[in-house]
């Protein structure tokens, strides 16, 4: 006995250090709570096996009626338990793999984020520097093209002003001119008839005149 209860030589104690032997003794309070656990467990079970078949037999005894009923029950509770069961299952599987799912995602994160982020940064700066860098160029171009077309639109509605509005004095002095020349020719003929048209035709140089002078100067002829 001596030989295989020596526990001042015995492995536990000997590799341990000063403080071994409270170690070794906290281990075999586990140990002895385990195998207490095992041998409750082992006896609730035999009584649960013993009051479940006691139970099984005495239906035995009960009406046919009876006896069915308990059947479609336990039919019923076994069907729900098993489909709750797998649904927990599920559950449970559902919760580990997005728990992991969730966890490696944050360690790569945590791991990769810095350099994804400097990245992310780097790109976002050289983007931001080209888009400025033409947003500048063309707003240049835009500005440099918008001016010369500006500069064209001017220069050629001058043009067309002018020509419209020597075209227009042009004709307004021929008008003024053939009137004339019909006055004189009016005044001086002797019939009346050519005094009635001499008498039109001055009356037109007037207009002619009046329209004339409000075209260049704006100021009607009195």
């Amino acid at each position: 006995m001596a030989a295989t209860c020596d526990m001042k030589n015995h492995p536990a104690r000997r590799d341990a250090g000063p403080d071994g032997g409270t170690a070794y003794f906290f281990l075999l309070a586990v140990d002895l709570l385990a195998a207490l656990g095992a041998a409750f467990f082992l006896l609730a079970d035999f009584f649960a096996a013993a009051f479940l078949g006691a139970a099984l037999r005495a239906t035995d005894f009960l009406p046919a009626a009876l006896r069915a009923g308990l059947a479609r029950l336990t039919a019923a509770f076994l069907t729900a338990f098993f489909a709750t069961f797998f649904a927990l299952l599920r559950t449970a599987f559902f919760g580990a793999a997005f728990f992991t799912d969730f966890l490696a995602a944050f360690l790569a994160a945590a791991f990769f984020g810095a350099a994804f982020l400097a990245a992310a940064f780097f790109l976002g700066a050289a983007f931001f520097a080209a888009a400025f860098f033409l947003g500048a160029a063309f707003l240049v171009a835009a500005f440099f093209f918008g001016a010369a077309f500006f500069a064209a639109a001017f220069f050629f509605g001058a043009a067309f002003f002018g020509a419209a509005f020597f075209t227009a004095a042009l004709r307004r002095a021929g008008a003024f001119f053939a009137g004339a020349a019909a006055g004189a020719a009016g005044a001086t003929s002797g019939s009346t008839g050519s005094t009635t048209a001499g008498a039109s035709a001055a009356a037109g140089l007037l207009f002619d005149s009046s329209s004339l002078s409000m075209d260049i100067t704006g100021v009607p002829l009195r």
